[in-house]
């Protein structure tokens, strides 16, 4: 299953009504956890319109 296909089988998550600490726009949560949906290992975003992560650089930027 390519990283498309899987992206458009997850749910649509409606904005939580309080404000987020992640500043990445495309941040869903897992269900259960704070790691994204998109998150792979060594900061890395399965996400074709992104690279690296952008929490992961916020967080680990030197």
């Amino acid at each position: 299953m390519n990283r498309k296909t899987r992206l458009e089988q997850l749910p649509v998550v409606a904005a939580p009504a309080v404000a987020s600490p992640f500043t990445c726009p495309h941040y869903q949560p897992l269900p259960g956890s704070k790691r994204c949906v998109s998150y792979d290992d060594s900061g890395i975003c399965t996400r074709d319109d992104e690279f690296v992560c952008v929490e992961w650089l916020r967080v680990n930027r030197r």
